[in-house]
């Protein structure tokens, strides 16, 4: 039926009015060239074909040219007596608005409209090919939602999101499971499940390999990166990088590329190797610029400074501190003002001169200070509160004055309370550490054993299982360094040697590292 090709890219495109069973197979195999053409050739209907297209160029990386042909596609559905094609017409409008500008009450009228009309629908309806798709596109909008909003909700995310991915395994055209899986992901990533991460890695390589998609082979490459990345096996994850970004070069997707970059700028920063950071940053920084993605960008240019902070260039700070501004001013969007603002602390923290600390010190307050909600704006609040208990604790080390580790304590309190209102839980397992070894710097050992004890357990109850061996491992040491605190406490030791002993600075910087790679 189909016979005539075109070929682009070294791949063939049907013509002859491909049909929507066409387009999706092309997507299945990872052929979005051809599923591109396809869409332009195809006379199905017009709405369904937008939000193809929507969800393709999505994929590639152009979010903006998305979210522009799920607006059309929602406006032309409102016109058709069509609940099928309104119904994931506000579903993808809902998904790619949460990408470009996730307000809260917007996303839950467009959910409640669309559970309003999915209601109305009969059981014979719903059981059908076109409804299981809309039900499974349903649920991971759902956990995309509060994945957004309500992050410590992790059972009910993990809940929705499995049953999205259940739904889309029973379907004719498996592309959508990718989508889910690679949400999946993102969550075994905020929750610190680490291990999980090589099983849908295991998942995404298995389907990409029976539909012979080799980007899905390719993306599964670029997950295990990421995951030895956050394990800190940093040859391997070098390895799967490279091998993943040489894959996305050549079938030219561009986003994809500036992902890889972007991992492989994190990993020579935290090696130590920061030209080669440097390097890497530029590049995800240039393909990142061209998609109009605000908060993409904003993070590469926070990074960028980071690393040129520690090249000790001022030229480099300053020209990228002007595009963060700049980038600032532009979006509105107060996540990226606190971005900026947290860079320019952390510009006034490495300075020498005291007023120059003394006004990072006022910034990372003020940061702390402001009611933002989500995971990812939470995470810049936590690396203020780090950063500035990293200049108190300084302080602390050169004057020797406890009322300083008062303070410390009370700004951990502070942050500790922001992350359960929240329910963060990764964050409060690692604020809880710091307490813990607070406690211990305060000889308070009782107190310190307490506070490990009440992190173990909201660890188990979390599912947090990457940081049970970490926190019994600190148990194992508390007990263990009884005689240590009971050193450190003969003939009023200084705080200076205290400090050192509780090796709390390096857990600190630690944590800031880990919070940089997690974003």
């Amino acid at each position: 039926m189909h016979n005539i090709y075109i070929q682009k890219n070294g791949m063939s495109g049907l013509t002859n009015h491909p049909t929507i069973d066409d387009i999706k197979t092309s997507l299945d195999r990872g052929k979005f060239d051809e599923a591109l053409i396809q869409i332009d050739q195809s006379n199905e209907n017009k709405i369904e074909l937008q939000i193809l297209k929507a969800t393709v160029l999505n994929i590639i990386g152009m979010y903006t040219r998305a979210f522009d042909e799920v607006q059309e596609a929602l406006f032309e559905s409102r016109k058709v007596n069509n609940k099928i094609f309104l119904m994931k017409a506000i579903l993808s409008y809902t998904h790619y608005f949460l990408l470009q500008n996730p307000d809260q009450i917007t996303v839950d009228q467009y959910i409640a409209e669309f559970k309003e009309i999915w209601n109305d629908l009969t059981e014979s309806e719903k059981d059908r090919e076109e409804g299981r798709e809309i039900e499974g596109y349903y649920y991971y909008v759902l956990s995309l939602r509060n994945f957004y909003y309500n992050p410590g909700d992790y059972n009910e995310i993990l809940t929705d999101i499995q049953k999205s991915i259940e739904i889309r395994r029973q379907l004719k055209h498996k592309f959508q499971i990718f989508i889910s899986l690679n949400l999946l992901f993102s969550l075994y990533n905020n929750t610190g499940d680490f291990e999980r991460i090589s099983e849908v890695s295991k998942e995404i390589k298995d389907l990409a390999e029976k539909l012979d998609n080799k980007l899905g082979i390719s993306h599964c490459n670029k997950i295990l990166g990421e995951y030895y990345l956050l394990t800190g096996n940093y040859d391997k994850s070098k390895e799967y990088l490279k091998k993943s970004l040489e894959f996305y070069k050549k079938y030219d997707q561009s986003y994809a590329v500036s992902m890889c970059y972007h991992s492989l700028g994190e990993l020579a920063y935290l090696e130590g190797e920061y030209h080669e950071a440097i390097k890497h940053m530029s590049k995800s920084l240039a393909i990142a610029e061209g998609t109009n993605r605000y908060h993409g960008i904003a993070v590469r240019l926070f990074l960028l400074i980071l690393i040129s902070i520690k090249l000790n260039s001022e030229k480099l700070v300053k020209n990228y501190l002007n595009k963060l501004h700049k980038i600032n001013e532009s979006s509105e969007i107060p996540l990226i003002t606190v971005v900026t603002e947290l860079a320019q602390a952390l510009i006034y923290k490495n300075k020498s001169r005291s007023k120059d600390k003394a006004e990072a010190q006022k910034l990372l307050a003020k940061i702390i200070e402001q009611k933002l909600y989500g995971s990812i704006p939470f995470s810049y609040q936590l690396l203020a509160m780090l950063h500035l208990s990293e200049l108190l604790l300084d302080e602390l080390k050169t004057y020797g004055n406890e009322e300083v580790l008062k303070e410390v304590n009370e700004l951990t309190r502070k942050v500790y309370e922001m992350a359960q209102e929240r329910k963060l839980f990764y964050e409060i397992v690692q604020i809880l550490m710091l307490q813990s070894k607070l406690a211990f710097l305060g000889l308070e050992l009782d107190r310190a054993y307490k506070i490990l004890q009440q992190t173990h357990l909201i660890a188990e109850e979390r599912g947090l299982n990457h940081w049970l061996p970490i926190i019994e491992s600190e148990e194992k040491k508390l007990e263990e360094e009884i005689g240590l605190a009971l050193e450190i406490s003969e003939l009023a030791a200084p705080m200076r040697d205290r400090l050192e002993k509780s090796k709390i600075v390096n857990y600190i910087i630690d944590m800031q590292n880990m919070i940089n790679t997690r974003n």
